[in-house]
C-alpha cells in the first residue's frame, strides 16, 4: 500500500488469510497509514522511518492458536504507520439471535 500526501487505512477485520504467513509492505511519504487488526492476530512490524515513526497501539494479548503471522514492512518519509486492534464485532444476525433467545424461567 502506498500513501503519498494522504492517510490510508487497511482494515484486516474481515480478511481471510489462508497462508500461515503474509507480508504487507507500506510506503508512506508526507502522509500516513493505519492498519486495524482483530485482537489476537500475530503482527510483526519492521522497516524504517525518516522524520516519522512506526507505532503498535494494540493491547498486549497472547496470539490466538493457529493465528497466521502478518509481517508488516513499513517505510516512511515525513509520515508514519500505526497498528491498532479492533475488538470483535457482532454482525446483525448475531444481534437478532441474541434478542430472540427465550429467557430461562
Amino acid at each position: 500500500m502506498v500513501a503519498i500526501f494522504t492517510v490510508r487505512t487497511l482494515d484486516l477485520g474481515t480478511a481471510q488469510l489462508e497462508a500461515p504467513e503474509s507480508v504487507i509492505t507500506l510506503i508512506t511519504a508526507f502522509g500516513g497509514a493505519s492498519i486495524i487488526a482483530p485482537q489476537g492476530v500475530s503482527i510483526q512490524l519492521s522497516g524504517c522511518a525518516l522524520f516519522g515513526g512506526r507505532d503498535d497501539k494494540r493491547a498486549e494479548l497472547a496470539p490466538l492458536p493457529d493465528s497466521p503471522l502478518v509481517r508488516v514492512r513499513a517505510f516512511s518519509l515525513f509520515g508514519g504507520v500505526r497498528i491498532e486492534d479492533r475488538p470483535p464485532r457482532r454482525n446483525l444476525l448475531d444481534v437478532i439471535r441474541a434478542r430472540s433467545k427465550p429467557t430461562g424461567s
